[in-house]
């Protein structure tokens, strides 16, 4: 890893921060332009375009987001974050909060790889969905 680039730790730290801003810019600074999302539905995105709408359709959708980090454990250019999620849905104001773990590969201090795991039938369960 360059002398300059982030280390995955300090990269959770920025999504951490810009997940809780609902900043979808600050988000996508940190992926590689091939980067590839695989969601907790089983959903794989490639490239910043794909997950910038993916990004935008769940912000439209979710509002008071919020990323608690409960653990983190880093080696090399990989990580893995526990984190605390929870969010209202806009339209029905039903919130959900539940645990979510994502997983991260690096290159030059940018996600190349991000594979997230939540319990996606909890989440509609708890926004009235499920």
């Amino acid at each position: 890893m360059p002398a300059n680039a982030r280390t995955p730790a300090d990269i959770f730290a920025h999504q951490t921060a810009a997940w809780n801003a609902a900043d979808v810019d600050a988000i996508l600074q940190d992926f590689a332009p091939d980067a590839v999302l695989t969601n907790a539905s089983g959903q794989t995105l490639s490239g910043i375009p794909a997950i910038r709408q993916s990004l935008m359709s769940f912000f439209g959708a979710f509002a008071q987001i919020r990323l608690t980090v409960r653990a983190l454990v880093a080696q090399g250019d990989t990580a893995a974050c526990e984190w605390e999620f929870s969010c209202r849905h806009r339209l029905t104001g039903n919130t959900a909060r539940l645990p979510a773990s994502v997983f991260i590969t690096c290159h030059h201090g940018k996600i190349t790889e991000w594979r997230e795991y939540y319990d996606t039938s909890q989440f509609k369960a708890q926004l009235g969905q499920g």
